[in-house]
């Protein structure tokens, strides 16, 4: 478990099974939620980084 992820307090014993199945699945869906951002951010910069080496490689193309 992460440091930051702050942990839901829950007595097991006093739980049914469901209950708890249904706070895992939650928890699963924030993550997803948050890794599927994460994965969106970085193809935005990786496409952002190949655009400025291609104007580079252009710029040092002509200066040359």
């Amino acid at each position: 478990q992460s440091k930051f992820e702050p942990q839901p307090t829950i007595n097991p014993i006093n739980q049914p099974v469901s209950v708890l199945l249904k706070e895992q699945n939650e928890q699963k869906k924030k993550k997803n939620q948050v890794v599927q951002t994460i994965d969106a951010v970085r193809e935005v910069l990786v496409g952002l980084l190949d655009d400025q080496k291609q104007q580079y490689q252009m710029t040092t193309a002509t200066a040359t």
